[in-house]
């Protein structure tokens, strides 16, 4: 059992409850499972906290890719595929910036390649929002962007 919440920033937060049994230990007394309950809802989500919500572990991603991205699909995490697509921009501009770095900073002279294939590097990976795969609504897609960045 885990629950999840959005916090007052709009960010989904998920929360790892400790064993009942340990809680019992720390608390010196047996609780119910609804009193169990009540006591992670208390201690481990804030008040302001909107959407709590018990889920599965089955229901949550198995990869931390697009973290932020994740919001609350009918009490199973999903993506906002918008904020994914956000991410794979900023990525993408920050490895243009490394990129922008290297030929600059070396008056394009080739580092473990030519000027060229840093060229094509940077086109491709300008390339990325006209690719069908980025618009195409599939997060799946959108993780295989991202891994390529």
């Amino acid at each position: 059992m885990k629950y999840i919440y959005t916090n007052n920033e709009g960010v989904l937060c998920l929360v790892h409850p400790v064993e009942k049994s340990i809680i019992e230990i720390y608390l010196k007394k047996t609780l119910t499972l609804a009193e169990y309950k009540a006591h992670i809802k208390e201690r481990s989500i804030p008040s302001d906290a909107t959407g709590v919500k018990e889920i599965i572990d089955e229901d949550i991603p198995s990869d931390r890719i697009f973290r932020n991205s994740w919001k609350d699909d009918g009490g199973k995490i999903g993506f906002n595929l918008d904020k994914c697509r956000s991410e794979i921009r900023e990525c993408r501009n920050n490895k243009l910036k490394e990129l922008d770095l290297i030929v600059f900073s070396e008056s394009r002279k080739p580092i473990g390649g030519d000027v060229v294939s840093i060229d094509q590097e940077s086109q491709r990976l300008r390339d990325i929002p006209q690719n069908t795969l980025f618009n195409s609504g599939s997060v799946d897609d959108l993780k295989g962007l991202m891994n390529s960045i």
